[in-house]
């Protein structure tokens, strides 16, 4: 599998979810610099969290965090897309880069998503 390919999981997510977006509210939902913040903020505490605990407790937290999860249609694209380009066990920082981007995009946009519902 080509550089070429594992580059665009990400931004294919966004956009994938943008397009959605606006097919069905007519407009773009904005993520500021504040949002993304935030979102990142969450996703590295939960990882560095879920790092120091037993397999079991781990799985379990992992498993509430998806079944609580705001798009858990897009979260299931997202993991199985970084799934497909075996970016989840991470080997390389660039590999954490690109896996920590995916997820706070989706993050992102969930969260951008929960503030614009009615």
């Amino acid at each position: 599998m080509g550089a070429h390919l594992r580059v665009q999981v990400p931004p294919q997510v966004g956009c994938n979810e943008q397009g959605e977006a606006q097919l069905h509210e007519g407009a773009w939902p904005g993520v500021s610099e504040d949002v993304q913040d935030r979102c990142m903020q969450r996703l590295t505490t939960r990882a560095h969290f879920n790092d120091g605990l037993p397999g079991d407790l781990a799985r379990q937290m992992v498993q509430q965090f998806c079944d609580e999860h705001r798009e858990r249609c897009l979260q299931a694209f997202v993991y199985g897309c970084l799934g497909d380009h075996d970016l989840l066990r991470v080997c390389t920082d660039a590999e954490k880069y690109l896996l920590m981007a995916g997820l706070n995009l989706l993050e992102c946009l969930a969260n951008v998503g929960a503030n614009t519902a009615p």
